[in-house]
């Protein structure tokens, strides 16, 4: 992809295949979040496009975006949720393992609630040798929590690492995020990192409004689609939201993109085609 840049008028800076569209062009066809799931459901229904080549092509288009950003064997941490925004993620990891990157992944959510396409791409994590962590364990009960020795494993991954992906959360939030998530992604933002206090972290401070500063550990950051916490439809940051320096939309803009207000979370946007019908 050759990019070309442009700037739009919320000030979040736009990079794009000029030869695959015009900036204008991709402005007027930003789509709602019903619109997406339509044209999502019409390609994977209707037209017979498998769902986990989609998954793939969004992948690839991240991971791209990613060496373009850090040398070759670099460190990568990858935060992902239950859902298929979180399986966009699962296949960076692979694909990045398999290009040589040293890559950690982690799963932010219940894992009886990803997908069929996420566990898919968590087969094909394991066949590279890799590991999808999960970050909540459960207890007796069936209740999921924060596991205090991964969270205190993915804060440390996350000070050392030299980009982190952001795929837990997908265009489609519509409800104020909540500990631990918000704590999660207080995490990426570089504003809850602490050497002291990773050691004695608690599951008590992951489900309360604690936050530790440290903003050394801040790396470069890039979002599946959107960053999380943003809605797709207003742009309104849903209580908290992830801080990208690159967000890799895919298919076409999404309309809370284009609202005041969003720059200094979405960073870049880096606009792509994964094969969804025009």
């Amino acid at each position: 992809m050759n990019n070309t840049c442009f700037q739009m008028n919320n000030g979040v800076k736009l990079l794009y295949d000029a030869d695959w569209k015009s900036s204008d062009r991709l402005i007027s066809e930003a789509k709602s979040m019903q619109q997406m799931k339509e044209l999502d459901n019409d390609a994977i229904m209707n037209k017979g496009i498998p769902s986990l080549w989609l998954m793939e092509n969004a992948a690839r288009a991240v991971v791209d975006t990613v060496i373009e950003m850090v040398d070759d064997g670099s460190r990568i941490c990858i935060i992902c949720g239950a859902g298929n925004n979180g399986g966009d993620g699962v296949a960076c990891a692979y694909m990045l393992m398999e290009k040589g990157y040293k890559v950690e992944a982690y799963l932010c959510g219940r894992d009886d609630k990803m997908t069929i396409d996420e566990l898919a791409m968590e087969d094909r994590l394991a066949e590279c040798g890799g590991t999808l962590k999960r970050l909540f364990t459960t207890d007796s009960n069936c209740d999921y929590f924060p596991d205090e020795k991964m969270v205190k494993d993915l804060a440390r991954n996350l000070s050392s690492s030299d980009c982190v992906i952001d795929a837990l959360f997908g265009v489609g939030i519509s409800r104020t995020i909540k500990n631990p998530y918000a704590q999660i992604i207080a995490m990426i933002n570089g504003d809850s990192i602490d050497g002291a206090a990773i050691d004695n972290m608690s599951s008590d401070d992951m489900s309360s409004d604690s936050a530790y500063c440290d903003d050394t550990c801040k790396v470069k950051v890039v979002s599946c689609d959107i960053p999380s916490g943003i809605n797709g439809d207003t742009g309104e940051v849903m209580g908290v939201a992830v801080k990208a320096d690159v967000t890799v939309t895919f298919s076409c803009i999404k309309k809370g993109l284009l609202e005041k207000g969003v720059a200094d979370y979405v960073g870049a946007l880096k606009v792509v085609p994964i094969g969804l019908p025009e």
